[in-house]
């Protein structure tokens, strides 16, 4: 999936300018994008990887052998779905965005000579500054960390196009729809993969702030880990949020009468992403916190979907990364992330006779370490000697550095930033909100914001062949369009997650639909389910679309798979990745599995009435043995 393209970028603002530029690669800026063998690993590995690790390396059932092996297979074979629909692109309604092989699967890639390099950008969100350009630095702070603006009435939310009309030389039609302020969701506009939550004394705005959690652990870990053993993930919040009170039940998904949501595919209850405990910027004494990213665009699925689409050359260059985003189609122009994201892995991509990239292992997105330059503590005669702002900073997931790579290249996935216990047995009275950054008292979360960068690692191997540069992306509508097949889950996880609406403040009509993750399901040869497809260009009339699955590299469909199109309908929601509720289409499918069936995963096909066959989208289905 890709996030809906949005109007023009203005250049950053205030708020410390130094500290709101972009991020910077070792590639791009060091050494002119020529490799440097000392931003890379100490050894590259030979040969192709044996297996996707989890973000980290981090083992959260390693007391139980049996669970994290299970751990460890669920999220190789997602990840290895992932990387499959970020080559394949989209074939289906668009032209010029598929096939994207300069993309590359390491598992099936060999891997030696390949080199590591680090893209960073800075995690407070641009789209602040760029939708609100009026407001002074505090007002944005107070945006970052409520949602709005505290001290004043909030400004008038301009409307921008969705469609990059300054880049691509056009016009915008007088009837295009007119976007507000996105993402929507309890913290969605903290839409840089890293997102807070604020402890404070006292009533809200104006505690003092005693703790601050910042998170980039990706959704899709949190269901996977849910799926194999729900019960540790009560434990890992409990324990990582400070939590003992936090219940099974707080984080199960419920239906309208407070029953727990049942997964076909497990049979236990369904997880809750935004459960009253991973919900919102404020860590509350009986509510609120942050475990992982909630914010729609900000999955992992997403992010390798954008470094797919941006492997691929354009005939424009890669000059500028706001043009090539809206020449590309993918990710947000007004985000710090995407447009620096796309334009390095381009310029990787064709530097010096070609190159070929995909994540470096332990897929990821990672907070790095801040630089405390700025920051100073109050005075007080209990400190104990020696101790420094960094202190405060406590990773809780993640690692600081892994073994082979670069000592600035950081893998943290949860940090808090709060006075050490060893501090208040010394007797320090003081409390995080008396911190001071650039001279000033860190009365919002977001100000740390502003010094934190978050990251990623492309590893780049080189191409057999150059690639040859293509226009920019052309949509396509029906006739012409294939239907474009995006989500599959159980009807009945379907039926639970979209009756649950989500407040925003902007008031926008949303629903947990869009909080889901893109994986394949799981169903067990010898069993009968039905399943929700969304998707687009699915063309309505007396006879439904054709839905087929097919294993990997067969044309033709699995016969031991037979599927019925019961019913096609109009929903309104963000599939998963991208900012905004919209338009979508949704296939009702009965779908039967025989017992015979072959272990594995499936891909799907679907032709609408009349049309040639349909080309195929991978991972949307996994079967699993009777």
């Amino acid at each position: 999936m890709t996030n809906s393209v949005s109007s023009p970028a203005k250049p950053c603002f205030s708020i410390s300018r130094r500290r709101f530029l972009q991020g910077s690669s070792a590639l791009a800026v060091a050494s002119s994008l020529g490799f440097n063998a000392s931003h890379s690993l100490a050894s590259a590995p030979s040969g192709a990887l044996p297996t996707f690790s989890t973000p980290a390396f981090i083992k959260d059932l390693a007391d139980n052998p049996v669970a994290q092996e299970k751990m460890d297979r669920a999220w190789n074979i997602n990840a290895d779905g992932w990387t499959q629909q970020a080559i394949r692109g989209n074939p289906f309604n668009t032209l010029f965005a598929s096939d994207q092989s300069y993309y590359y699967n390491p598992l099936e890639t060999d891997l030696t000579g390949s080199i590591v390099e680090k893209v960073s950008w800075t995690s407070f969100p641009n789209r602040i500054i760029f939708y609100y350009p009026e407001l002074s630095d505090e007002q944005r702070y107070q945006f970052a960390d409520f949602g709005y603006v505290t001290t004043t009435p909030m400004p008038e939310i301009p409307s921008t196009s969705a469609i990059c009309a300054a880049q691509t030389g056009g016009e915008i039609p007088a009837d295009i729809p007119m976007n507000q302020f996105q993402p929507y969701g309890p913290r969605g506009w903290l839409d840089e993969y890293c997102e807070l939550a604020v402890t404070r004394t006292g009533d809200l705005p104006d505690g003092k702030i005693t703790r601050i959690d910042f998170v980039c652990e990706n959704p899709e870990y949190w269901y996977t880990l849910w799926s194999i053993d729900s019960l540790r993930v009560v434990e890992l919040y409990q324990e990582t949020l400070d939590r003992p009170q936090i219940t099974y039940e707080d984080l199960c998904l419920k239906d309208a009468a407070g029953n727990p949501v049942i997964d076909p595919g497990t049979g236990k209850p369904a997880y809750d992403p935004l459960n009253k405990w991973n919900s919102g910027p404020h860590r509350l004494a009986n509510s609120g916190g942050a475990m992982h990213l909630t914010s729609t665009p900000n999955t992992l699925q997403t992010e390798m979907g954008l470094a797919g689409a941006a492997t691929v050359l354009r005939n424009q260059g890669n000059a500028n990364g706001t043009d090539l985003i809206c020449c590309s189609q993918y990710g947000q122009i007004s985000r710090n992330s995407d447009p620096h994201i796309g334009q390095i892995s381009n310029q990787i991509v064709g530097f010096n006779g070609g190159f070929r990239v995909s994540l470096a292992n332990p897929i990821g997105l990672y907070i790095q370490d801040p630089t405390f330059t700025n920051y100073s503590l109050p005075e007080d005669e209990n400190l104990p000697e020696g101790a420094s702002v960094s202190d405060c900073w406590q990773i809780l997931r993640g690692q600081k550095n892994l073994d082979g790579m670069p000592d600035n290249y950081n893998f943290v996935l949860h940090v808090k930033f709060e006075i050490p216990d060893s501090w208040r047995e010394a007797g320090v009275k003081f409390d995080v909100g008396d911190i001071m950054l650039d001279g000033q008292p860190l009365n919002y979360g977001s100000q740390m914001l502003t010094t934190i960068q978050i990251a990623l690692f492309p590893r780049a191997v080189p191409a057999d062949r150059p690639q040859t540069p293509l226009p920019c992306v052309a949509g396509l509508d029906l006739p012409y369009a294939q239907a474009f097949p995006q989500q599959i889950m159980y009807w009945d996880l379907w039926d639970g997650y979209n009756n649950v609406s989500v407040p925003n403040a902007r008031g926008v009509p949303m629903t947990l639909a869009s909080n889901t993750i893109v994986v394949a399901p799981r169903i067990k040869a010898g069993s009968i389910q039905t399943f929700a497809l969304s998707g687009s260009s699915f063309k309505d009339g007396d006879d439904l679309p054709v839905v087929n699955f097919h294993l990997d590299g067969a044309d033709e469909p699995d016969t031991a798979i037979k599927v019925k199109t019961v019913e096609l309908q109009n929903v309104t929601y963000a599939v998963p990745g991208n900012s905004e509720p919209g338009p979508q289409q949704l296939l009702k499918l009965e779908v039967s599995v025989g017992k015979g069936a072959k272990p594995g995963q499936r891909n799907i096909s679907v032709r609408n009435a009349g049309a040639p066959p349909a080309g195929q989208a991978p991972f949307f289905l996994w079967v699993e043995p009777s």
